[in-house]
């Protein structure tokens, strides 16, 4: 894999932040990485708070934060998705989220393997 090793360890490191902020008290979280034929696969998974679908085409927007009323318990500024995003878009990759309100959330990036 060619990239950057401390933007791709910030985008590791943001995925797990926002999975443990974002999940009940004691956290399942589980992490994948896969080589198939041209990329290589990471993929974050909780069984945190999920993300309303209404929402899931927003997430990567610079300063979106899924609104809670007046109240953000959580701490954050609705940059750190938009940052994976760019991140993932820099090393010509591809980043998806499944995600269903109260059961959970999946993040799963593909970037390209280096051609040797």
């Amino acid at each position: 894999l060619d990239g950057d090793r401390i933007h791709l360890t910030s985008v590791i490191y943001n995925l797990l932040d926002n999975a443990l902020k974002y999940s009940p008290d004691h956290p399942d979280i589980n992490l994948i990485l896969k080589e198939e034929n041209n990329t290589i696969n990471f993929s974050v998974s909780d069984k945190g708070i999920g993300i309303p679908d209404t929402y899931l085409d927003k997430i990567f927007e610079q300063f979106f934060r899924v609104p809670t009323g007046d109240q953000h318990d959580i701490k954050g500024h609705g940059l750190g998705l938009s940052y994976v995003a760019g991140v993932v878009q820099k090393h010509n990759g591809k980043i998806n989220v499944d995600s269903t309100k109260n059961i959970g959330t999946q993040f799963t990036i593909s970037l390209p393997k280096r051609h040797e």
